[in-house]
């Protein structure tokens, strides 16, 4: 009867078992993505902003100074003149004027009659004779200015005209001593005159030493001035233009730096 029981029991307990609730095995969820950050327009446009202003600055620091240095390179020049090495047309006796062949700023050739003077001797026997005797020109140049005229008496030593050579021509200025040291042969000055559409170049060549009377003794003393003579950088830029023309100008300082190392100097 026990034995009955207990298989009854044990069905009963078998029957009555709790049934397996795992859920069956699945895959993972995949993970969550990450949050996409948003573009912050303002932070970097106040960046940007800065770097603006830095850059705006480091640029206007670098032309502050490039316009201090070029300030310091630049020399101004007094009064600059337009010289030409006259060219004299004379005459080895005395004699009156008879003819004019030229004018001012006309360009000659060498050997071109230029005027006609009368000349007069006295023979052995005291007699008198006259003699036409042409005025010639003895280099090719311009006229500089207006001949003696018609009538005249020339004398030897005494021009009848002037010539000069548009080729040498020169610029002429004056400098004081203590300014020496800051000038150098082959520095490059630009000039400035009324009436002309741009400036002329011209290139220091030489100071011209100042004469001292050997009996007074003076040296030349800082404040004395001296000639300084430019020649045209292009000789054609002057070719045109009459001598005796007043140019302003400066002198770059930085020009030529390779041999401008010691200044002009009193050559004797």
């Amino acid at each position: 009867m026990s034995t009955a029981t207990d298989v009854a029991s044990t069905e009963v307990t078998s029957n009555t078992a709790a049934p397996n609730t795992a859920p069956p095995d699945r895959p993972a969820d995949p993970p969550t993505p990450a949050r996409r950050r948003r573009w912050n327009w303002k932070k970097w446009r106040a960046r940007l902003v800065v770097l603006l202003m830095i850059a705006a600055a480091v640029a206007g620091g670098t032309r502050l100074a490039e316009a201090r240095t070029g300030a310091i390179a630049q020399f101004d020049l007094e009064t600059v003149t337009l010289t030409a090495q006259p060219i004299s047309v004379e005459s080895r006796k005395t004699g009156q004027i008879t003819a004019v062949n030229v004018a001012p700023l006309q360009k000659v050739t060498e050997g071109q009659r230029l005027g006609t003077i009368l000349t007069s001797t006295t023979s052995a026997a005291g007699l008198e004779r006259s003699k036409s005797v042409p005025l010639t020109a003895p280099a090719d140049g311009i006229v500089s200015g207006e001949p003696l005229p018609v009538g005249s008496i020339v004398q030897p030593g005494v021009p009848f005209v002037q010539l000069y050579d548009p080729d040498q021509l020169t610029f002429d200025t004056t400098v004081r001593v203590e300014d020496l040291p800051r000038l150098s042969p082959g520095m490059t000055a630009t000039l400035r005159a009324d009436g002309l559409s741009r400036p002329v170049e011209a290139v220091i060549q030489r100071v011209v030493p100042r004469v001292v009377e050997p009996t007074s003794g003076r040296l030349p003393t800082s404040q004395d001035r001296l000639q300084l003579v430019l020649v045209p950088k292009r000789a054609a830029d002057v070719t045109q233009l009459i001598p005796g023309l007043r140019f302003t100008g400066t002198v770059d300082t930085s020009t030529n730096a390779g041999t401008a190392t010691d200044g002009l100097h009193i050559s004797s």
